[in-house]
């Protein structure tokens, strides 16, 4: 913990798991044992040494998002050095850590519970201290008495310790962790079930227990909830031991047992950290009484049931039972609605890199600040929410007015046109029913990062206008995506429009080649050239069309992000052309010309490729594939006016892209294969 805020969400964490605690104990007070209604604190144990994550889900009630809108609403006026205002609240230790010097309230109050926290340690530690001292001090018990105790511990069958006689002592208790010793008062008897009640603490090293809830009170001495808990912690421990002894005794014994608990009934009831007492308190030994009166042995089945019910506590109340999400915010308008969204934003991060992208997406297109935030890096967070908080809703990084963009204008061949133009484009932003986009050559970098470009096809998703002519294309944006809290993106170069009005819906699927490639591969041969481009298209999860009715408005084209969206498949595809010189072309008398490529193998070795290509007519145009060999090919006649390009495109699905080695390549004349190819990568032009 290193502000005020974060120890007000673990406290307040541990108030409710406690509350929850006592209600099931309340519930299953009949019917499961003393073993499982002392075992189950562990789950508050958990609880309060794990720090409390604002990533995942919350535990029964929004507590994050109530204190994280808390913070901002009060934080806003403020200068603080312990609180971060555009980031979550986060515990990160179960301790409060002081790292600069206190500039305002918070900080202060901050530092205040840390000195109490220090403080109480401090007075816990005195009081062992005082009690060592009173222990060294007191007398050696008699040999009586210390024969009592090694019989009663050769009986049940228990280690035994030291015992010493301290004058005002009200009832007997076990002192010290590692080296016990038994301190009994200095007037009256000890019976036997009392010596074998302190002698089970030994064994199942309850001062220890008794140690660490100390230090779990010490952490949270503000809390007076924690401090009801810590007592009942300790006295469902005594109660624990009863049974232990009850499962010992018999008869008249257990009755003579209850008899010495009741002689012990008065209210000072005061425990040193390291200790533990037979006694605790008036009350609370008219408690063990009436369980002792109903004392039975309990069922062997009920063990695995006590388990069971601990389990699912313990995985409710350490990872959550409600889920966060987004939603879209129809007014921030009021303080209040601001700081509940900005805090929403804070608490569900991306867990996933096609989590971040979609969410990323939907808020350009949507305009939606508040998703932005959530997916943005620190640096670029703190400048959307100022904006947010001054009401400036068109400063965070969206579609403004008169804004110049780059334009791509497409060529014949369906690539842009390496000449850029810059002009004003118009987007009808309001005319967005949905957000569909892919991400093209998706790649994971050596930091872990991933960088791609993110494609959003214009008619599809909103109306564009380009020199006041609707405009179709693609909006691309190269983007990396990284870790923070959760997963984030930045935007790595300058967004573009790959213009193009004839550009159809499916083609962004499966490859555009308006986008750069990947890679590219080429080699020169004795006819021409030839080149392969690379592309991977990555799909998310849930949010490709199947037909037009689903993509316009249907279940699948989903408005609200999902954080935690995954990759449903990525697409390979690669586009081959070979350049024929037409002067060698025409020098020749030629019918008709076919090019062929394949995929290399691993090795970089070349593949067994079938003669398709050899009785190929020289008056028909074609072409074909072979899936299995990965092999594509087209053939055309010749025609004087034909530009010498021939064009080959394949693909397929996969679920872990990698990089070609090469493309093979065979170029066939006139129903003969005249030259093999091997096309070797070739470094992308900036």
């Amino acid at each position: 913990m290193t502000d005020l805020w974060g120890f007000l969400l673990q406290t307040l964490y541990i108030s409710l798991v406690g509350a929850l605690l006592l209600l099931v104990k309340w519930m299953l007070r009949d019917k499961l044992t003393p073993r499982w209604q002392y075992g189950v604190w562990s789950v508050l144990a958990l609880r309060v040494l794990v720090p409390v994550q604002t990533m995942g889900k919350y535990v029964l009630l929004p507590l994050p998002l109530w204190v994280e809108t808390a913070k901002l609403l009060v934080e806003s006026h403020l200068t603080s050095s312990y609180a971060d205002l555009y980031g979550p609240v986060d515990v990160t230790a179960p301790i409060p850590l002081i790292a600069a010097r206190p500039t305002s309230i918070t900080d202060w109050l901050f530092l205040l519970y840390a000195v109490g926290v220090l403080v109480t340690l401090v007075w816990y530690l005195l009081s062992y201290l005082h009690l060592r001292r009173l222990v060294m001090r007191g007398t050696q018990a008699p040999d009586e008495l210390q024969a009592q105790i090694e019989r009663v511990g050769e009986t049940y069958r228990l280690d035994t310790c030291r015992a010493v006689v301290i004058p005002g002592l009200p009832s007997p208790m076990v002192f010290g962790v590692f080296r016990p010793v038994l301190a009994v008062p200095s007037q009256g008897t000890l019976d036997d079930p009392v010596i074998l009640h302190e002698l089970l603490h030994i064994k199942h090293r309850d001062a220890l227990q008794n140690l660490f809830w100390c230090f779990c009170r010490a952490l949270h001495w503000c809390n007076p909830f924690v401090w009801y808990l810590m007592n009942r912690i300790g006295n469902d421990m005594e109660s624990l031991c009863d049974q232990r002894v009850l499962e010992r005794l018999e008869g008249e014994a257990r009755r003579n047992y209850g008899k010495a608990l009741l002689a012990m009934a008065n209210d000072r009831y005061a425990r040193a950290p390291g200790t533990t007492s037979i006694s605790n308190g008036g009350k609370n030994i008219t408690r063990r009484i009436e369980a002792i009166v109903r004392f039975k042995q309990y069922p062997k089945g009920m063990a695995l049931a006590s388990v069971c019910v601990t389990v699912i506590l313990m995985c409710g109340c350490l990872v959550g039972t409600v889920g966060k999400s987004l939603e879209e915010t129809s007014s921030l308008s009021s303080p209040l609605a601001l700081a509940k969204a900005i805090s929403t934003a804070h608490l569900t991060p991306s867990t996933t890199p096609a989590g971040a992208i979609e969410t990323y997406a939907k808020g350009l297109v949507h305009q939606e600040a508040i998703w932005l935030l959530s997916v943005s890096p620190a640096a670029e967070r703190e400048r959307i929410q100022i904006a947010l908080q001054n009401h400036e809703t068109s400063s965070h990084g969206l579609f403004a007015e008169n804004q110049e963009w780059t334009i791509y204008p497409a060529l014949n061949d369906g690539t842009p046109s390496p000449d850029a133009i810059r002009q004003p484009v118009e987007f009808n932003i309001d005319s967005a029913s949905h957000s569909y986009c892919v991400v093209y050559n998706l790649q994971e970098q050596e930091d872990g990062s991933l960088t791609g470009l993110l494609a959003i096809p214009l008619e599809v998703v909103f109306d564009c206008y380009y020199n006041d002519t609707l405009t179709g294309g693609i909006l691309a944006i190269p983007l990396r995506v990284f870790r923070e809290e959760g997963f984030v993106v930045e935007e790595t170069g300058e967004r573009a429009i790959y213009h193009n009005p004839h550009e159809i819906t499916s083609d962004i699927l499966y490859g555009s080649w308006l986008l750069p490639s990947l890679e590219t591969y080429e080699a020169q041969g004795r006819y021409g050239k030839a080149t392969a481009q690379f592309q991977t298209v990555h799909v998310i999860e849930r949010i490709e069309p199947t037909d037009n009715t689903e993509f316009f408005g249907g279940p699948t084209a989903r408005r609200i992000p999902d954080p935690d969206a995954a990759f449903a498949y990525a697409w390979e595809n690669y586009r081959a052309t070979y350049v024929f010189d037409e002067k060698i072309i025409e020098e020749q008398s030629t019918k008709n010309l076919g090019f062929l490529i394949a995929l290399c193998n691993e090795d970089g070795s070349l593949p067994e490729i079938p003669n398709v290509l050899e009785s190929m007519s020289g008056s028909e145009w074609g072409g074909g594939s072979n899936g299995d060999l990965g092999v594509y090919w087209t053939y055309r006649p010749y025609e004087t006016d034909w530009d010498g390009t021939l064009v080959v495109s394949g693909g397929s699905t996969t679920d872990s892209v990698q990089l070609p080695v090469g493309y093979a390549a065979q170029v066939w004349w006139n129903g003969e294969l005249r030259e093999n190819l091997m096309l070797e990568v070739r470094e992308n032009e900036p």
